[in-house]
């Protein structure tokens, strides 16, 4: 059906109208929302080219889907051009729509998502140390947005095996979203404590943590390397 409605729009209102641009987008979206990005790739590819030629580079529409075709080339494991597009949609948004806009907070958080997942846990987490600051600033400690980013930072802090400045914002989370998320979050901290520090008492920290999820979410306990 959107692939009909694009051959028409191609065809009445030319392939650089805004309509046309959003149609390719929604294929884009479609695809990528089955997994399937490989074809979602030249949608994304061809409304980034051509919103940046007819619309400008700082255009907002252009921005945002620089930042998109960053993040499905991120999921196809393209990361080094995914990281280009994604640095520079961030530092676009920063010059055009200010440090503490919207969709600067989240360029930032995806960059940090990017770098994590490319093992670059240093960087990854001055991202998110960011997004949660600032969300925490403009929207409250009790918001949805800044408790995911106080997660993803969190979560590389335990990466790096920062336990004890994990610990204080795991269970900051905790006190303040009482999700399994949060839960899960310390039950992972006080486990990976244990493993890097074991008869520190962590593992049954760990376990005190556990009890309080549900059985379907509990993981395993793990065991220090005997080796």
């Amino acid at each position: 059906m959107l692939k009909e409605v694009l051959a028409s729009q191609r065809r009445v209102v030319g392939n650089d109208a805004l309509q046309t641009l959003r149609t390719l987008m929604n294929i884009g979206f479609a695809y990528d929302d089955l997994g399937r990005f490989e074809e979602a790739e030249p949608y994304m590819r061809e409304v980034y080219d051509r919103a940046a030629r007819t619309l400008g580079d700082d255009h907002p529409y252009t921005i945002d889907t620089r930042a998109m075709l960053g993040m499905l080339l991120e999921n196809l494991g393209e990361y080094q051009e995914a990281e280009g597009h994604q640095v520079a949609a961030l530092e676009q948004c920063r010059r055009v729509l200010g440090d503490d806009h919207a969709n600067t907070l989240n360029s930032i958080q995806n960059l940090g998502l990017l770098r994590r997942a490319q093992g670059r846990s240093a960087e990854a987490e001055r991202c998110f140390r960011e997004a949660w600051e600032r969300r925490q600033r403009l929207e409250g400690d009790n918001s949805p947005r800044a408790l995911h980013a106080l997660d993803s930072l969190t979560q590389v802090l335990i990466d790096q095996g920062k336990f004890a400045e994990a610990e204080p914002l795991c269970l900051q989370s905790q006190s303040i979203s009482r999700t399994q998320r949060s839960l899960a979050r310390l039950v992972e901290l006080y486990d990976t404590w244990h493993t890097a520090e074991p008869g520190a008492g962590h593992d049954a920290k760990a376990d005190q943590w556990r009890a309080e999820l549900p059985t379907e979410d509990l993981p395993a306990p793990t065991k220090p390397d005997d080796s």
